[in-house]
């Protein structure tokens, strides 16, 4: 809630951190891990990086659409193709995501229930 360009964004407690890239509070935030730019022992050529952004969209004054997109890169070495990419990052990114994005959903309708409750 109180993000800033710099901190990190975990997507598994064992997992390192994703540097924030970009924020603006209560609009968005992106997300941007680089294995070439983290300082990491990368072999030539080798490198993973992904672009994970979040952004609010106001419809009306009841209603904000919250929208995700995330992008992949990687060396298209088979090794990396088949650890990386469409064999198993995406199904699990697209499992994860929609489980996320459900809970934020379920959290989200259910404090704007306690909101009403509380104003009647």
């Amino acid at each position: 809630q109180t993000l800033r360009v710099g901190d990190g964004g975990r997507l598994h407690p064992k997992m390192p951190p994703i540097p924030v890239a970009l924020v603006e509070p209560g609009r968005y935030f992106v997300l941007r891990g680089d294995t070439r730019l983290d300082g990491a022992e990368a072999k030539q050529g080798d490198y993973f990086c992904i672009t994970w952004g979040f952004y609010l969209d106001s419809i009306s004054a009841r209603i904000t659409r919250l929208l995700t997109r995330s992008r992949f890169d990687y060396n298209p070495k088979f090794v990396n193709t088949m650890g990386y990419g469409p064999a198993i990052t995406e199904p699990v990114s697209f499992v994860m995501e929609r489980k996320m994005l459900l809970g934020i959903k379920q959290r989200a309708e259910a404090a704007y229930q306690r909101r009403v409750v509380n104003q009647n």
